[in-house]
């Protein structure tokens, strides 16, 4: 369920008392100000936003959120290339978890 959007129009400013983590983790910053901490949501969105500082951000709002992540968003974490995952076939995944 869409509860509020934001079409891009260029350059956003970090939402007031939040760090600034780059235009598109701004936008979801700025629109996720209207969900309540604890109340167990899951904010789901595409790989545009999706970065580690801002799942970070939002897991310590206890904001919870799900979006697929571009593997050269992820410093320091080696994933194969796209070609080698489409030698394996659809559905193949990788996972990565940190210690």
């Amino acid at each position: 369920m869409i509860c509020d959007f934001e079409p891009y129009t260029g350059k956003l400013q970090p939402a007031d008392d939040v760090p600034d983590l780059e235009v598109s983790s701004n936008l979801v910053l700025r629109l996720a100000k209207i969900i309540s901490a604890d109340k167990h949501y899951l904010l789901y969105f595409d790989n545009w936003p999706t970065t580690l500082p801002l799942v970070c951000h939002l897991a310590k709002s206890k904001i919870f959120c799900l979006g697929t992540v571009r593997s050269n968003r992820l410093p320091g974490c080696d994933f194969p290339s796209d070609k080698d995952m489409k030698k394996n076939g659809k559905g193949t995944h990788m996972e990565k978890e940190s210690a």
